[in-house]
């Protein structure tokens, strides 16, 4: 006759099938959160829309509207589909193809890349408070006017922490969006090279700080030389330089001054999101001082700092210490922005 298993023998069996349940349904909350977290807030600040000019916004909708093939090229070869931004270009074109409102098809891409967002968020911290942090004038207009680098930000967060070929792949397939993305691809390598050195010599593997200062140092390299960069390339942002797009000293001090407090605050600064977030960081500040265009590099670091802090704050008084200079922060920015 069959034997049931016995009493002592069931109990080893029940701790895997809960946590499994557990990670499933810390999957599926996070996924309804972040959405339901993304109607509101796309929702919301559309009901602000006529109060503030979205200059980028408008100049999409008329330009697609106008002319449906605006700027479309095809690619010639592999490259291309990155240099041309070619997944962009698709998307507008099914937009167009399918017979939908351009307008429409901006806010349901803001959405999806809010969404995105907040998602990554979630999974790294598991804290719903974390996403107020989005509540920032340079992450809305981000969100909602600069909808294709937000969409294009929004697939590498989700996927370049995960593994290193799959991060190569989502920053690849992102870059056919936005190719600013490729800079992801240093924190993304500098990451790998932490973890090897960790598993190679745990005992002398370099600190924390070590691998924040490199990301630091190469970020402040490359927004150095951007200009010349995009300029030897044949890209069109490279004519930027012309015009003085900084983001003045006090916003450019402001932004730094989060990003030090953050890495003081923070234990984890060596991991991916860290490092990628004090990377950008940098680009900001130096393409600031230069007065290069820097808005951008200031919405790449918040969500990826978001990523860093949200879970690893220790103990609470610095996470509320935090939160409450962010918020100072926000404040004041809004007073001004509105």
């Amino acid at each position: 006759m069959y034997a049931m298993p016995s009493t002592s023998e069931q109990p080893r069996y029940v701790p895997t099938a809960r946590l499994a349940d557990e990670a499933r349904m810390a999957r599926i909350a996070a996924i309804a959160i972040a959405a339901l977290f993304a109607f509101l807030y796309v929702r919301g600040i559309y009901s602000f829309r006529p109060l503030i000019e979205w200059e980028d916004l408008y100049r999409y909708v008329e330009r697609f509207s106008l002319d449906p093939y605006y700027g479309m090229t095809v690619p010639q070869e592999f490259l291309d589909y990155a240099t041309t931004e070619y997944g962009w270009q698709l998307i507008v074109r099914g937009a167009f193809d399918a017979g939908l409102d351009f307008e429409a098809v901006f806010a349901l891409i803001s959405m999806i890349a809010v969404g995105l967002c907040a998602h990554a968020i979630l999974r790294v911290t598991n804290r719903p408070a974390v996403l107020l942090l989005l509540l920032n004038p340079a992450l809305i207009d981000f969100f909602i006017s600069q909808v294709r680098s937000a969409l294009a930000v929004a697939i590498v967060l989700n996927f370049a922490r995960k593994s290193l070929p799959v991060g190569i792949a989502a920053i690849l397939l992102s870059s056919a969006i936005h190719t600013s993305m490729m800079l992801f691809m240093i924190p993304l390598f500098l990451n790998a090279m932490r973890l090897r050195s960790s598993a190679d010599n745990p005992r002398n593997t370099p600190p924390a700080w070590f691998w924040l200062l490199v990301a630091v140092a190469i970020g402040t390299l490359l927004a150095s030389f951007q200009t010349l960069i995009l300029g030897a390339i044949g890209d069109r942002r490279a004519s930027y330089a012309d015009t003085d797009l900084s983001a003045g000293p006090l916003l450019t001090l402001a932004w730094t001054m989060i990003g030090i407090v953050g890495a003081v605050l923070t234990r984890h600064r060596s991991t991916w999101p860290g490092m990628a977030a004090f990377f950008m960081l940098a680009m900001f500040t130096v393409s600031s001082m230069f007065g290069l265009y820097s808005h951008r590099y200031a919405a790449f670091f918040m969500p990826l700092m978001a990523m860093s802090i949200g879970g690893t704050l220790t103990p609470t008084a610095n996470r509320m210490a935090f939160f409450g200079v962010y918020a100072a922060f926000s404040l004041v920015y809004f007073s001004f922005w509105l």
